[in-house]
């Protein structure tokens, strides 16, 4: 008897959801989540990124006597067949979707707990691209991310290419739709049209599933399973951790599936459904926003990627840079021109691929000052060959970046002495990446010799007569003068690379070897000059002798020399020594030592130019 009540009251609930719509919910699902996870009988909660694998459906209702079939999703047979699982094989692919509409106050991007770190983690895990995520995953059939709260009354609608009549009422599933958090009892609604304009012609009958509706206190779509989720506020930039809607991780999981006929498509009207259309509830929470049976419908063509703003070059990553123009060739003619958003994201949707069979170039105009530094197929080109699986051209990314920027170096080395400095302290790259101190290549002038080289990169040489350029792998030039040398040395050009791979301009270092390095002594002097020899007509009436500096005093001397525009003529002999009475103080010019001599009252001194050290 108590099976014949549970008989009736499931076919009560066929019924009376038949006067709406007959609603056949998915029983059982399966996913890759840690490799195989099936959602009945199962403790394990999934709390990060898995695929749809396949689900359990009666083509008559979940509660009728006829065995229900599990049919795959194309994303890994093999997990099911090595667990046992017996399924009917097919392909569902998520609906082409690249854009939905603004987020309302209470849209939420959804992702596993353990996505990119427990809980509420820096930085921020997820972006304002709110496509992504439900778009990503094998097939698109990602069960790891979702968008909670899609406004209500939003519309999607989606180009076709025609339905495959077959599949209309052959009890195979054709649509299957995810609801992922709490639904409210308000329904949401899809149906074909003839044409992507709302005044286009409805055709068949709307569909309308209230994925929180019971009917005397039975769900008209039951959970089968569980998932652990954390939220971010999608209608803020970047989105931001909600910490009491995540409080509460644990969400339930429900799946529909429906067939053609269900939707009032028959093979007298079928030619006429080119656009299906979903109307949403204001409590959707889509993993994906549908997906289709491959066998069932042929859907027109999209082409999407990324341009980032690539640090590391390689694949394509980094933050989406927003403004770039991204364009899509068919067999070398350009059909469309895109910008991409904000995100860096474009795409290109409704492709018919009976009007442009292909073959198809997607190529990025490089934005003034960047370069490209990867791209989907692991070059630097600006275009590459895009390909088609499944009506879908997905992750056709490219990554660009500035080159770094170096800076202009002075630097003064005593004579005879060498010195290290830094030639990096004031480089930097324009897109906060890092500096390859390794990368620093010397360019050495005409005439260098004693070359080192490393990693295809000058190091350091000589240059004769001034001296020697070495840098290290610290971005640490070290220059030695040749003994004598002073002035300023030959100027030197160097550039650097960036992580990225890309070269800096070039920037000048430039080195004078002083004959003095020590500044003139400060405080109070020993004492001042006491003879001075001047042809100025004028002159301060203490000078040399002081008392200070401000009143015409030379400081630490023993002769002071002034003249403005005459040189000063002084005795010469052909040597010091045939002055036969020198007196302290006497000057003069010693040809055979070619200096000016003072005597000090003992012997006569070359007055030569020396430092102070």
């Amino acid at each position: 008897m108590k099976n014949k009540i549970a008989l009736v009251l499931g076919l009560f609930t066929i019924v009376t959801v038949k006067s709406q719509n007959t609603v056949r919910p998915a029983s059982e699902i399966f996913s890759d989540f840690n490799g195989y996870w099936r959602s009945s009988n199962n403790a394990v909660i999934p709390n990060n990124n898995h695929n749809l694998l396949a689900f359990t459906w009666n083509a008559n209702g979940i509660n009728n006597i006829n065995t229900p079939i599990t049919y795959s999703t194309g994303v890994n047979n093999s997990a099911l067949s090595s667990n046992n699982i017996p399924f009917t094989s097919a392909t569902f692919i998520s609906l082409p979707i690249y854009t939905i509409p603004s987020p309302g106050s209470g849209t939420f991007i959804g992702v596993g707990q353990a996505f990119g770190g427990n809980g509420n983690v820096t930085p921020v895990p997820v972006n304002n691209n709110l496509v992504q995520y439900l778009t990503d995953g094998i097939n698109g059939l990602g069960l790891g991310t979702a968008i909670f709260n899609i406004p209500q009354g939003s519309n999607i609608a989606f180009n076709t290419m025609g339905i495959v009549p077959t599949s209309i009422g052959d009890g195979v599933p054709d649509l299957i739709f995810s609801q992922m958090g709490q639904p409210s009892s308000t329904s949401d609604v899809f149906h074909f049209q003839n044409g992507p304009t709302p005044s286009d012609p409805m055709v068949g009958t709307p569909y309308s599933v209230a994925f929180g509706a019971e009917v005397n206190g039975i769900p008209v779509v039951p959970s089968i399973g569980n998932a652990c989720w954390k939220f971010y506020r999608a209608n803020v930039s970047p989105p931001l951790y909600d910490a009491g809607t995540s409080s509460g991780c644990t969400r339930n999981i429900r799946v529909i599936a429906l067939d053609w006929s269900e939707m009032g498509i028959t093979t007298a009207n079928y030619q006429s459904a080119t656009t299906l259309i979903q109307t949403y509830s204001g409590t959707s929470d889509p993993a994906f926003i549908g997906a289709y049976n491959a066998a069932s419908i042929t859907f027109a063509s999209t082409f999407s990627g990324t341009v980032f703003n690539d640090n590391n070059a390689g694949i394509p990553d980094g933050n989406g840079y927003q403004g770039a123009t991204v364009k899509l060739f068919n067999n070398g003619v350009e059909i469309g021109s895109k910008t991409t958003d904000v995100n860096g994201y474009y795409y290109f949707d409704n492709i018919n691929t009976n009007t442009y069979p292909g073959p198809y170039t997607i190529q990025l105009t490089e934005p003034t000052g960047f370069n490209v530094v990867g791209n989907k197929v692991g070059t630097t080109d600006n275009s590459f060959t895009a390909t088609i699986s499944n009506s879908i051209s997905s992750g056709n990314n490219f990554g660009i970046n500035q080159p770094p920027v170096a800076v202009d170096d002075n630097a003064s080395v005593g004579k005879n002495m060498s010195k290290t400095f830094s030639i990096v302290t004031n480089d930097y790259d324009l897109n906060s990446g890092s500096l390859i101190y390794s990368t620093i290549n010397l360019i050495a002038p005409s005439g260098a010799t004693n070359i080192i080289t490393s990693g295809g990169y000058t190091k350091g040489f000589i240059i004769a007569g001034q001296g020697t350029w070495l840098v290290d792998n610290l971005g640490n030039l070290t220059f030695t003068p040749a003994i004598g040398f002073f002035g300023n040395a030959t100027t030197v050009d160097y550039n650097i690379k960036d992580l990225a791979g890309l070269t800096s301009n070039n920037a000048s270092i430039f080195i004078a070897v002083d004959y003095c390095i020590k500044p003139g002594a400060s405080g109070i002097p020993d004492g001042y000059s006491k003879v001075g020899i001047t042809t100025l007509k004028t002159r301060n009436k203490n000078w040399p002798e002081g008392p200070t500096i401000n009143e015409g005093g030379v400081p630490n001397g023993f002769i002071a020399l002034e003249s403005n525009t005459k040189g000063l003529v002084i005795t010469k002999t052909t040597s010091t020594a045939n002055i036969i009475n020198p007196q302290k103080g006497m000057i003069a010019y010693d040809i055979t030592d070619q200096c000016i001599k003072l005597y000090n009252g003992t012997t006569w001194k070359c007055i030569k130019r020396a430092c102070n050290d």
